[in-house]
């Protein structure tokens, strides 16, 4: 009545008086107690099982794996997650109790003692573990992952397992690893960029270092590459480049590195040298790799490179230091003829203290723009006597040094850009005399000296007619001298359309030292130059040396030949100016008449023939 629930233990026969039975009865117990347990106990498992299927639904929705393993003297998993197997390739079930591998079986044999190093920190710093490493997937890729965990400890205090969770970071290190490869490595060879290879420099130092070793350091330079772009254009420039890289690469042991600097510069590490001379081996393997033409596009292209060579620690206690000393080398090498390799001395060092000092004056003194003059050497007509020209040149009254020679500033100027101010300021000046001359009645021309680097830099012709303009003189007045080298250089595409142009605007153009260089006569015929000006090497040799009265005598009948008037420089004797004559030569300009002298007494000389 009560909603008891009871259980029939016992029953027993219930008997008259007689003996006879008349019923039945019964003892019964109230296990009303043990029944609600019963139910208890079957709702908990029911949850239980609910929560079971909740946490492992969870568990495979989750982008990691869930493992829990313990540490006896090696590792058991105990609990791993479906997911496992979508990281490794692996059913999860393999690793629980190491049943047909253990998960350290498959970290990357590199990796598992940093991995076992950061779990025993993690427990001895209380910490928890956090680790990216590399596991070995079942199709034998390599995957990244990221794996962090805790210990657990048990009531003694002592730790009784590790619970963890692993994330496949395969895509993000990959992306890293690309990121980091554009980074430092040169985009179109696909070499050690500039930041790669100093870094690669200093490392491969530090060793040097330690093990008492050398290492070389090679700059190397294409002693043509300019041309090939100039005439064949950037993509077979781009080509080249690339096969450059690629024979210098195989060339190289596996511990020397070969990088792409920019433009046309390479550089080398060569590492673990006993003696200094072992750096030929690479100079010279260097200089043979690029001896057989590149086939490019259906073009044979033949390049030969300029190297120079430093020697760590002798020439450089650090990185900069020796890409500074291996460059003096390379200037050097290439000041020597190129296609030839140069170590680094001391009295390179010492002339680039020179520059230095040099090109720091030389800023201020531009900066001050008081510091220069310019002289005029009178340009003779040698049929008349008469003065009807004059050549500029340049002078540096230094405040501290006194007046130096173009010749110790001008390849400074050159190398560093300062040419362009330094030029356009003759430029200026000399225009602005000579048409000072012009408006006092001396209609004299006026002759300036024109370097690669301006008649490369692309404006020249802009300065040229600003200049004319400003001074109010005609074109045919101005001469612009430049030497048979950029002479030589007109099939490149800047410095023809520049001379053109000159030419075009009524300017006259004129190759200085003609005969010292590598000058092609048939250039004369298809250029159109108006003067060469005989080298004063060979002038100083009439009388003299037979040779060169020979060379003079062809010079000027060369001219006479194709209509180009020719001038010689340096008459210093009669004799020199007598034999000119005789040989027809149109002009000269020497100390026979006057040294270069400033305006003012370049003024009285025209005054005097007036």
């Amino acid at each position: 009545a009560g909603g008891l629930h009871t259980d029939l233990e016992v029953k027993f026969p219930i008997l008259d008086s007689a003996g006879a039975i008349v019923g039945v009865g019964a003892i019964a117990t109230d296990i009303t107690e043990r029944k609600r347990a019963e139910e208890s106990l079957a709702a908990a498992t029911r949850e239980l099982r609910a929560s079971e299927q909740k946490f492992r639904t969870l568990v495979s929705n989750l982008p990691c794996a869930i493992y829990r393993s313990v540490f006896d003297g090696e590792w058991e998993d105990v609990f791993m997650s479906e997911a496992m197997e979508e990281i490794t390739g692996y059913p999860a079930t393999d690793f629980i109790a190491n049943r047909v591998r253990s998960f350290m079986s498959i970290v990357h044999p590199d990796d598992r003692a940093m991995h076992d190093e950061n779990v025993e920190a993690a427990l001895t710093e209380g910490r928890p573990f956090e680790l990216e490493y590399r596991v070995i997937h079942a199709d034998g890729s390599i995957r990244w992952i990221y794996d962090k965990g805790r210990w657990v400890f048990g009531d003694d205090g002592e730790p009784s397992c590790f619970d963890g969770a692993i994330f496949d970071i395969t895509d993000r290190k990959t992306a890293e690893q690309q990121i980091e490869h554009l980074a430092y490595h040169d985009k179109l060879t696909d070499l050690p960029n500039r930041a790669l290879f100093i870094d690669r420099l200093r490392q491969a130092a530090a060793h040097a270092t330690r093990h008492n070793q050398l290492l070389a350091l090679h700059l190397l330079d294409l002693d043509n590459f300019k041309e090939v772009n100039d005439t064949l254009g950037h993509h077979v420039g781009d080509e080249l480049l690339k096969g450059v890289g690629q024979r210098l690469s195989t060339m190289l042991r596996s511990t020397d590195t070969v990088a792409h600097l920019g433009g046309d510069e390479f550089a080398v590490v060569q590492t673990e040298l006993k003696d200094a001379t072992e750096s030929t081996v690479v100079a010279e393997r260097a200089m043979n790799a690029l001896t057989d033409p590149f086939e490019i596009d259906g073009s044979r292209i033949h390049t030969a490179a300029t190297l120079g060579v430093a020697i760590f620690p002798n020439d450089g206690s650090d990185a900069q230091e020796l890409l500074k000393k291996a460059d003096l080398a390379l200037y050097a090498g290439k000041a020597k003829g190129r296609n030839t390799y140069q170590f680094f001395d001391q009295e390179m060092s010492v002339k680039l203290q020179t520059r230095k000092k040099i090109e720091a004056d030389l800023r201020d003194a531009l900066a001050r723009g008081t510091d220069f003059v310019l002289h005029y050497q009178p340009l003779v007509s040698l049929e008349t006597g008469g003065i009807i020209g004059v050549e500029a040149l340049i002078r540096w009254l230094h405040p501290g040094q006194g007046t130096i020679s173009p010749i110790d500033f001008i390849p400074v100027a050159e190398t560093t850009g300062l040419i362009h101010s330094l030029g356009a300021w003759v430029l200026r000046t000399a225009c602005n005399q000579a048409g000072e001359w012009h408006r006092a009645g001396w209609p004299v021309s006026v002759a300036i000296n024109a370097s690669a680097v301006q008649i490369h830099g692309g404006d020249f012709v802009s300065l040229v007619k600003q200049a004319l303009e400003s001074a109010q003189i005609e074109p045919r007045f101005l001469e612009v001298e430049i030497t048979e080298t950029v002479y030589l250089r007109t099939r490149d595409r800047v410095v023809g359309d520049t001379l053109r142009h000159l030419h075009e605007l009524g300017v006259t153009l004129a190759v200085d030292d003609f005969g010292t260089g590598y000058g092609s006569l048939t250039y004369l015929r298809g250029f159109p130059i108006s003067k060469v000006k005989i080298d004063r090497s060979f002038v100083q040799g009439i009388g003299k040396i037979p040779d060169d009265e020979a060379i003079v005598r062809a010079v000027v009948g060369l001219g006479r030949g194709l209509n180009v008037r020719t001038v010689a420089e340096g008459v210093e004797t009669e004799e020199q100016l007598d034999f000119l004559k005789a040989e027809e030569c149109d002009e000269a300009q020497g100390y026979y008449w006057s040294w270069p002298v400033e305006p003012e007494e370049l003024t009285r000389l025209l005054k005097a023939q007036a």
